[in-house]
């Protein structure tokens, strides 16, 4: 079916053996979230690109939610299309978090990209 019969939704999760899929965060987490994102060694992303190209500026924004499930509407008048820009910052919004919940853990992040999104190439 074309991409423009139909509503589409998508899902960027990240879960964790500690606590499972996505994870919710209280207002006291948020807060202390944003205020290490407010520290002068934390306040920029690190993907400066993506950044700029999603935030037009390359200074975190205060995370109002939790990072770790994003749901997106896709669609040119609704959220646009999710792209790894998006995962980039989203990654970066999950490791502030991970700095306030688990200072004790050293974090490794593992992808399950499909290739079915890859962009065809000319000649492959």
């Amino acid at each position: 079916m074309p991409k423009t019969e139909g509503d589409i939704c998508m899902m960027s999760a990240l879960q964790c053996r500690d606590f499972g899929f996505g994870r919710p965060m209280t207002d006291d987490e948020l807060v202390r979230v944003n205020d290490l994102r407010r520290e002068e060694t934390h306040a920029h992303c690190v993907d400066v690109d993506a950044s700029k190209s999603i935030n037009k500026t390359s200074k975190k924004p205060l995370l109002l939610e939790s990072p770790f499930v994003k749901h997106i509407h896709v669609g040119i008048n609704n959220d646009g299309h999710w792209n790894s820009m998006h995962v980039s910052l989203q990654l970066e919004d999950v490791a502030d978090c991970l700095r306030v919940l688990c200072p004790q853990h050293d974090v490794v992040v593992l992808f399950d990209h499909s290739a079915g999104h890859d962009r065809k190439r000319e000649g492959a």
